[in-house]
C-alpha cells in the first residue's frame, strides 16, 4: 500500500468527483463562473451592500502552455452596492490579491467539503505553493464568502492538475478509461490484453518512498481493471510494457498534441529521438511487447484521446527544477512549458506533493 494512501483517500473524500471540464482561470472558466455568479451573489446581497467598487484579484502563475496565454492567468470579482461581477485579467485597482501556482490553485478550487478533513487537505496543498496575498490587508468576510461559494459551484467543472504518473494522476486515467470501456463494453467482451507503463527514478518530492510511478490496464474478456504504479507480478507480464526514467518522459506527458505548433512538433520529434536513443549515457525509454500483438482496436477506442486529456490535467514541475545535478540533456524542452515558467511558485525543494517536509 502507498504510504500516503490515507492522504490520497482524504483528498478524494473532500474534492469534486470526475476529471473536470475546464482549465482553472481560463477564459472558458471565467465565462462559466460568470453565469453562476448572479445566483451566488443574490444569496448574500445584504452582506455585500456595504462594499463600493471592491476588487478581489486571483493570479495563477505557471499556466499550462497549451492554453497559449503566457505564464499566468488572472481573474477577479468586483463588488459594488450589493452586486458582483466577474472579469478576466489583473487590473491595477485590486484591493486584495491572491497569487499562487496554477496547479495548486486548481486543486484547491476543487475542494467541496470544508470540514476538518477538507481543511487538512487544503492545508497540504497550500504548503506546496508560495501563496502571496496583499500585505497588511484583510479580505472582507462577505467577499471571502462569495469567492468560496463561487469556487464551490465551479469545483466539479474545474480540471485538477496532478504531477505526472503519481497515484492521483493515475486516478484520472482510471476515470477516463473506465468511461471509455463502459461505452465500448460489447466490443471488449472478446478482448484479453494488459497494458502497463512504469516510470522509475522520479524525484523524492513526487515519489517519497522511491517507488515507481505509472499505471496499468487489464482487460479480461470485457472486465477492465485499472491500477496505479507497477503492474502486480501476479497479473503480468504485460502485452505492452513501457519503462523509462520519469524525468525523461515527463515533458512528453504534458503535450497536448492537438494544439501544438509545427515548430513544437519538430522539437518534440527531436526530443523523442533522443529519449529512445542510447547516446546520452543514461537509461532511456524502452517498450516491449510480450504478446507481439498491438493493442486491440476496441481497447484503443476505450482509451480515446487519453494522452491529450491527461496532459491538460498534468502539473508543470520538472525534476531539474529542484536538482541541479541532473544531466543537462534532459532539461525542460521549450515545447513543454512557457519560457516565463517560474519554479519558485512551487516549494518542492522543501515539501513533497502531500505537503510533508522532505
Amino acid at each position: 500500500m502507498h504510504r500516503f494512501e490515507k492522504h490520497i483517500g482524504q483528498a478524494k473524500q473532500v474534492m469534486a468527483e470526475g476529471p473536470g471540464e475546464i482549465c482553472y482561470a481560463s477564459a472558458d472558466w471565467v465565462k462559466a463562473a460568470e453565469a453562476l455568479l448572479p445566483e451566488v451573489a443574490s444569496s448574500m446581497s445584504d452582506d455585500l451592500k456595504g462594499l463600493d467598487n471592491y476588487v478581489l484579484c486571483i493570479v495563477a502563475h505557471n499556466a499550462p502552455i497549451w492554453l497559449r496565454v503566457g505564464s499566468k492567468l488572472a481573474f477577479g470579482i468586483r463588488v459594488s452596492n450589493g452586486e458582483a461581477s466577474l472579469f478576466e485579467g489583473e487590473p491595477d485597482d485590486c484591493d486584495f490579491k491572491i497569487e499562487g501556482d496554477h496547479s495548486i490553485l486548481s486543486n484547491l478550487s476543487r475542494i467541496v467539503k470544508h470540514d476538518e478533513t477538507g481543511r487538512e487537505v487544503g492545508a497540504r496543498y497550500t504548503r506546496q505553493t508560495r501563496l502571496v496575498t496583499t500585505p497588511g490587508v484583510e479580505l472582507p468576510p462577505a467577499v471571502k464568502k462569495l469567492n468560496e461559494a463561487l469556487h464551490q459551484k465551479m469545483a466539479e467543472k474545474t480540471y485538477p492538475r496532478y504531477v505526472f504518473m503519481t497515484p492521483e494522476w493515475a486516478g484520472l486515467a482510471r476515470i477516463m478509461i473506465s468511461a471509455g470501456a463502459k461505452r465500448n463494453a460489447a466490443d471488449l467482451k472478446e478482448v484479453s490484453f494488459i497494458f502497463s507503463e512504469e516510470m522509475y527514478g522520479g524525484p523524492a518530492w513526487a515519489f517519497p518512498d522511491g517507488e515507481s510511478g505509472g499505471f496499468w490496464v487489464r482487460c479480461d474478456q470485457g472486465t477492465v481493471t485499472i491500477g496505479s504504479g507497477v503492474l502486480p507480478a501476479e497479473l503480468g507480464p504485460a502485452d505492452t510494457y513501457t519503462i523509462a526514467p520519469w524525468m525523461v518522459v515527463t515533458p512528453l506527458g504534458r503535450t497536448v498534441n492537438a494544439v501544438m505548433t509545427d515548430e513544437e512538433k519538430e522539437e518534440q520529434a527531436q526530443y523523442i529521438k533522443s529519449a529512445f536513443s542510447k547516446d546520452l549515457g543514461m537509461e532511456r525509454v524502452r517498450v516491449t511487447q510480450h504478446s507481439g500483438d498491438p493493442m486491440p482496436a476496441a481497447l484503443v477506442k476505450s482509451f480515446g484521446d487519453l494522452h491529450d486529456e491527461l496532459s491538460k490535467r498534468t502539473a508543470g514541475p520538472a525534476a531539474s527544477d529542484y536538482d541541479a545535478s541532473l544531466p543537462e540533456a534532459w532539461d525542460v524542452p521549450a515545447f513543454d512549458r512557457d519560457p516565463d515558467y517560474d519554479k519558485s511558485w512551487l516549494l518542492y525543494d522543501s515539501v513533497n506533493i502531500y505537503g510533508e517536509a522532505l
